[in-house]
């Protein structure tokens, strides 16, 4: 599995740990904060690495036509 792909996932995993545990009502409030500014660091590197496959399969078919 290529670096970003493991990177992806292991980022992924991660948000999802946090939403369930803001979810869970269990965090006070200073750690609920620091896990949303967490929870949002991750979404944006995901955003980016999305953008970044989604830049590649665009060069991909612009060279298969």
């Amino acid at each position: 599995m290529p670096k970003n792909d493991n990177n992806f996932e292991k980022m992924y995993d991660e948000l999802e740990s946090i939403v369930a545990l803001m979810q869970s009502g269990s965090l006070k409030l200073d750690e609920s904060y620091k896990k949303y500014e967490r929870g949002m660091a991750l979404i944006t590197e995901l955003e980016k690495l999305i953008q970044q496959t989604e830049n590649k399969i665009t060069k991909l078919k612009v060279k298969l036509k």
